[in-house]
C-alpha cells in the first residue's frame, strides 16, 4: 500500500512500513510526536533542520538524511 502526500516543501511516501520524507527549503514546525506503525526516513534536499529527540538534538543539512525507529517522539523545525 502507497500513500504520497506533497505539500509544496514537503513530500510524503508511506510503503510497507516506512515513511519517507523529502525536506526542500522547508519553513514549516512539527512539534513532538512519533509514528507507531512506520520507521520514518529522511533527506535533506536544501535548507537545515533541527532535529530533536528527547534524548538528542542533530543538525541536517543539504544532502544528509536520517532514519528514526517507529515510537521515537521527535520535533522537527527549520534552521535559519
Amino acid at each position: 500500500m502507497r500513500n504520497k502526500l506533497s505539500i509544496s516543501d514537503v513530500h510524503y511516501c508511506i510503503a510497507d512500513g516506512v515513511e519517507f520524507v523529502e525536506l526542500h527549503n522547508s519553513q514549516r514546525a512539527y512539534p513532538p510526536h512519533s509514528h507507531a506503525a512506520s520507521y520514518t526516513m529522511g533527506l535533506v534536499l536544501s535548507g537545515r533542520i533541527k532535529l530533536e529527540t528527547d534524548k538528542e538534538t542533530f543538525l541536517y543539512g543539504t544532502d544528509d538524511s536520517f532514519v528514526l525507529p517507529p515510537f521515537v517522539e521527535h520535533r522537527i523545525a527549520a534552521v535559519e
